[in-house]
């Protein structure tokens, strides 16, 4: 069994074969995420054969944008407005939603199929309560020293003081329907003379499903069965309040030694904005289904995964959303 594991990872040679399947005709791609807290936007597109070759872009690819497109806005069942294309692809409406409504696009464009989506506005979810608590930590940084002439040697070249922060977001669960959930937190940090903005993500509360497995994938190095996860479900809390749980760590000294220099940064201060939004189920398919296939890239060991999309007679997704209002938490490290 070794041996033929090594034997698969061991033959470098490359064969090329024909495809023999029939090549569909392009079909339309509808991006579009609702919330009460904007006017609807949808982009509208051309999907691609996925032997052409790229040209442009991340990755090589660079998709057709469709500007000519009769978009119409539906609001429990009821004609509202058309969308009007404002210039690469994209198409806005005035409508703003509300929680509860359903909404409907629907896109006609010559040489396509026509395309259809539904979704139902979800509550606004609120953030009962923060907590936090902090640890101070002390980590080390190992590395080489001296000459690359068999002289280097590795050593300790700095100390790193942190405060590891420990977040208990409380929510409650409605436990008359089944609930999607996405947790978005936006920390700013201020140095001596910059603000910087991130996203914190890799979570690691049991809800967001980043256990690890001593799975394949993980055997070869190639997945750990982390996908990044900020989206859950209420399967462990159905109708009950949860404390949802996340950490981050700020550094707050440093101490190099042996005259290694890392220009070390010191946060002054950290502000962190936490939101819980309520997703549709559809956008929370499209969400897992997306980052679980950019997980498995490059892994020969795993069935290609497909995005999950909710439109009809084309591809991509209408998803829906309501977020609450932030909850915001500072630490100064003065």
């Amino acid at each position: 069994m070794v041996f033929l594991m090594v034997a698969l990872l061991t033959a470098g040679c490359e064969k090329t074969i024909k495809f023999r399947g029939e090549i569909m005709n392009p079909m339309l791609v509808v991006s579009s995420f609702v919330t009460p807290d904007s006017a609807i936007k949808a982009v509208l597109t051309e999907s691609r054969f996925f032997l052409d070759e790229g040209s442009g872009g991340y990755g090589g690819y660079e998709y057709n944008k469709v500007t000519n497109a009769d978009f119409s806005l539906y609001v429990n069942n009821t004609f509202k407005e058309k969308l009007t294309h404002t210039g690469a692809g994209i198409y806005r409406a005035a409508y703003r939603p509300k929680p509860g409504e359903e909404i409907r696009i629907e896109a006609v464009a010559s040489g396509f199929e026509s395309v259809k989506a539904t979704t139902v506005i979800p509550p606004q979810p609120v953030i009962l309560s923060v907590d936090t608590s902090s640890v101070t930590e002390k980590q080390y940084y190992i590395g080489y020293t001296g000459e690359y002439n068999g002289s280097n040697r590795q050593d300790t070249l700095s100390e790193y003081t942190y405060k590891n922060i420990r977040f208990r977001v409380k929510l409650r669960d409605d436990g008359n329907k089944k609930n999607y959930y996405r947790l978005v937190v936006r920390k700013r940090t201020y140095y001596e003379n910059e603000v910087n903005e991130s996203y914190l993500f890799d979570f690691e509360d049991i809800v967001f499903g980043n256990q690890q497995t001593n799975d394949i994938g993980s055997l070869f190095e190639f997945s750990d069965n982390n996908y990044f996860f900020d989206t859950f479900t209420d399967d462990l809390f159905n109708g009950k309040e949860y404390d949802l749980k996340f950490s981050n760590s700020i550094r707050i000294s440093q101490k190099d030694y042996k005259g290694y220099d890392s220009q070390f940064r010191k946060e002054m201060r950290s502000t962190y904005y936490i939101y819980l939004q309520e997703i549709s189920h559809d956008y929370y398919m499209y969400a897992r289904s997306s980052a679980a296939a950019g997980n498995q890239s490059g892994n020969p060991f795993t069935e290609p995964v497909q995005i999950y999309t909710n439109i009809a007679n084309g591809i991509g997704i209408l998803g829906s959303y309501a977020s609450s209002a932030p909850a915001v938490i500072d630490y100064r490290n003065e």
